[in-house]
């Protein structure tokens, strides 16, 4: 339960303490927040990292050791949530010491301060990144999964404290706590002349959501990111919306239980998208083709079917139980709080309905009520230039990039293919250049160009004779193309330099020895078809260990969630034991000698974990052949149920690991 207060300008929520917790003077532990109506789909592309890194200098502030009046030394715990539309800071502890973290971060924004060496959070992927571009446009929480950040990151995250500053009336914000001792820390004239927060003269004004895009309302299909996506939908971000994702939750579950028993795996991701909630659903356990045919059009009715009684159950138990976090949210964004009805649950089921897309999985065609959403570009005839050689364009392995060519409308690069012994160009990677949304420059000089729909094409211009008029050519199509320069390189320049200039050689080489240099190239050829390192798919228990093809062990030890109110932060304690490299055709060597949270997921048979950051994070590392880490991967469950939790690995490979608590 909670209650709203209006204080020195600000409005606060004021939380019921757990059952059982002291909420008195004597209480030894407080809780001490502010949710900002900014996410991470609010960020600039060009800044992309700035938000999380703003983010992490706000959780440092509030780290900072306090100095007691009583003698000695306390610090905060605290949670730092960067969100798609919103970000939430939670501090906990005693009285002097969370006053004094939100004095310290009432000066932080006064006069922001950032170390040039400062990182960002860890980025939270999204569940169908292509499916939110068709959705809502291209944004950086779509690019989230790149884990690239601006190399301006410093002063972006400075733009971006500037912006969050309360006292600046530019973003929206509220603050919590789960006692009357703390209303109104450090805020208004009250505050004894101490660092504090001074409400804006004109209050910032709720961000607008926005009217639903016309693609949300349109049924549609998309190529599957993974084989566990079933469907994704948007509902409205009301308590009618709310009933409606969790009626669907349930429903989807039971639906999984019917045909093959795998309810218990079910998961629904909610992403807010200010007036919208992102929805996708999909289940943990893999999925044959036979069963998604059966299982799709039972998910579709799931949406419309429901009874009025079995609306009304579930209805009930969100009006009784509405969590701070979600009316914080819907206050922070100045969203509608009416009290859901039956009919508004139904109209939001009928929505959700109306703008099913269907994850479909490879060589599946699209029904005829869900048209593809994404076109295939079509074939061009323009402008080709031609490579030295093979262009190394993400670390580890090369790709075989044999031209590139400028069309009307697209850029493509192509491979160098063999049918029936004859060579032939082959599609590698194709964007519509017309559209592009983004061009991505690191320092090596690759260049990655992103268009709307999330297509990427990556170029070495160095890489292709010609280069200058390339690079001309590129740089007259793209004018108008924001760009983003990337602080690292998975490429090594000089690394690439030899590489051309070897290319360069052995082009002019080929007029004398051709048939020498093909007999290398088929040799070396089939050695690389003979290689194969196959992925693993183990479904295990938390404490077990799973052993991928190369030798690396890893071992979810752990499994820890601790309830505040009704979500749960959960510690994931991870082990993990390098084994030597994997020999796969066009998979970097050190691939399963990689480590790093974002590879792990949680789900707690309701919904996905968020994941958040631990003072003992597991570092994201390539380790060497025998060499062993661990650490803590933290999650937020949201509406955290309890009793079905799962932790998931993945890698680029398609390794796949599920442990069970």
């Amino acid at each position: 339960m909670f209650t709203w207060v209006h204080r020195d300008g600000f409005d606060w929520q004021l939380i019921e303490p757990p059952e059982g917790q002291q909420s008195g003077p004597s209480a030894p532990t407080y809780v001490l927040g502010v949710t900002f109506g900014y996410g991470a789909a609010d960020e600039p592309l060009t800044d992309l990292g700035s938000l999380r890194c703003a983010a992490a200098v706000i959780r440092s502030e509030l780290r900072r050791p306090i100095e007691l009046p009583g003698g000695g030394v306390g610090t905060a715990e605290v949670e730092a949530v960067v969100g798609s539309d919103t970000s939430t800071f939670t501090v906990a502890g005693s009285v002097d010491v969370l006053t004094a973290a939100w004095q310290g971060l009432a000066l932080l924004f006064a006069a922001p301060r950032i170390e040039e060496d400062q990182g960002p959070l860890p980025a939270q992927p999204f569940p169908w990144p292509t499916d939110r571009t068709v959705r809502y446009g291209l944004d950086a929480l779509a690019l989230n999964a790149l884990e690239d950040v601006t190399t301006d990151l410093a002063a972006a995250a400075h733009r971006r404290l500037t912006e969050l500053d309360p006292a600046a009336g530019q973003v929206r914000c509220t603050f919590f706590t789960t006692s009357e001792l703390l209303l109104g820390t450090a805020t208004g004239p009250g505050n004894g002349g101490r660092p504090g927060f001074v409400a804006p003269t004109v209050p910032a004004a709720p961000a607008d959501g926005g009217p639903p895009l016309a693609a949300n309302t349109r049924r549609g299909s998309l190529p599957a990111p993974n084989d566990q996506l079933m469907l994704s939908t948007s509902l409205p971000s009301t308590l009618d919306g709310l009933v409606a994702a969790q009626l669907i939750a349930t429903r989807s579950g039971n639906t999984f239980e019917a045909v093959n028993a795998t309810g218990r795996d079910t998961f629904v991701n909610l992403a807010g998208m200010r007036s919208e909630h992102y929805l996708a659903i999909g289940n943990a356990a893999a999925q044959s083709p036979q069963d998604r045919e059966r299982i799709l059009p039972l998910l579709i009715d799931d949406l419309t079917t429901a009874s009025d009684e079995q609306i009304e159950t579930e209805l009930l138990s969100v009006a009784m139980d509405v969590s701070p976090g979600w009316a914080r949210r819907s206050r922070t964004l100045g969203l509608d709080d009416a009290a859901p009805t039956v009919a508004g649950v139904r109209q939001a089921l009928r929505s959700g309905s109306d703008g099913v897309h269907l994850a479909l999985v490879a060589g599946r065609p699209a029904p005829e009520a869900f048209p593809m959403l994404r076109e295939q570009l079509p074939p061009e005839k323009g402008k080709t230039f031609h490579s030295w050689g093979r262009q190394r364009l993400t670390a580890g392995y090369s790709t075989a990039v044999a031209d590139v060519r400028i069309g009307r409308r697209t850029l493509t690069t192509y491979q160098n293919g063999n049918v029936d012994g004859r060579k032939v160009p082959a599609v590698f990677q194709q964007i519509d250049l017309n559209d592009a949304g983004l061009v991505i420059a690191d320092p090596a000089g690759r260049t990655t160009i992103v268009d709307r729909a999330l297509r990427s094409l990556d170029l070495m211009v160095s890489g292709f004779r010609g280069s200058q008029k390339l690079q001309r050519q590129l740089d007259d199509r793209l004018r108008d193309v924001p760009v983003l320069r990337v602080a690292t390189s998975p490429i090594d320049i000089e690394t690439h330099r030899q590489a051309i200039r070897r290319a360069k050689r052995l082009w002019v080489f080929a007029f004398v020895g051709p048939i020498l240099v093909m007999a290398v190239l088929i040799g070396a050829a089939v050695a690389q078809q003979l290689a194969t390192d196959d992925p693993i798919d183990l479904d295990t228990s938390v404490g077990e260990s799973a052993k991928l093809s190369n030798g690396t062990v890893i071992t979810v030890t752990e499994v820890d969630p601790v309830v505040h109110d009704h979500d749960a932060t959960v510690r994931v304690h991870v082990r993990f034991c390098a084994g030597k490299d994997t020999d796969a055709d066009g998979a970097p060597a050190d691939v399963r000698r990689r480590v790093s949270p974002s590879d792990f997921a949680f789900y707690d048979g309701y919904a996905t974990g968020q994941r958040t950051t631990t003072s003992t994070e597991l570092p994201r590392r390539t380790l060497a052949s025998g060499e062993c880490v661990e650490g803590d991967v933290g999650f937020r469950a949201m509406s955290y149920t309890g009793g079905q939790d799962k932790v998931s690995y993945r890698n680029e490979v398609g390794d796949k690991i599920l442990w069970r608590q």
